[in-house]
């Protein structure tokens, strides 16, 4: 095995569910689940049925998704009055969900700042420019 097998080895392979912010009526939500952990469930690789349930600082569910892949991601439109949000994931074993992992927690931003409002307009002056 060489370096770069070795660094590839240490990031990748591995369960991960992640929450990322785009806007604060939006986020991203990425994950892998390896194959170790479904066949730990009894789960075929192949035959991968995933539910995630987007929560907010209350434990109140916003919304609900589901993914038949191991590796993928998602965008999810929220709405904006939410100080923060996680993502927890679940494993469809039968008529079962089984819970897997939770993501990271994120806040979110209440309020567009005036400086990053859409009618500003934004100018720059090089050095040495007129």
């Amino acid at each position: 095995m060489n370096f770069t097998d070795e660094l590839i080895e240490q990031r990748y392979n591995k369960d991960k569910l992640v929450l990322l912010p785009i806007n604060p009526n939006s986020s991203f939500v990425y994950w892998e689940i390896t194959d170790k952990t479904l066949e730990k469930f009894g789960i075929d690789p192949k035959d991968v049925q995933l539910s995630f349930k987007l929560f907010d600082a209350t434990n109140h569910e916003i919304i609900e998704f589901s993914s038949s892949f191991a590796i993928s991601n998602y965008y999810i439109n929220h709405e904006s009055d939410h100080k923060s949000l996680y993502v927890k994931l679940f494993l469809n074993v039968g008529a079962k969900s089984q819970y897997i992992s939770s993501s990271n927690i994120i806040g979110t931003q209440q309020n567009t700042p005036e400086s990053t409002r859409d009618d500003l307009i934004y100018t720059s002056t090089l050095l040495g420019g007129k």
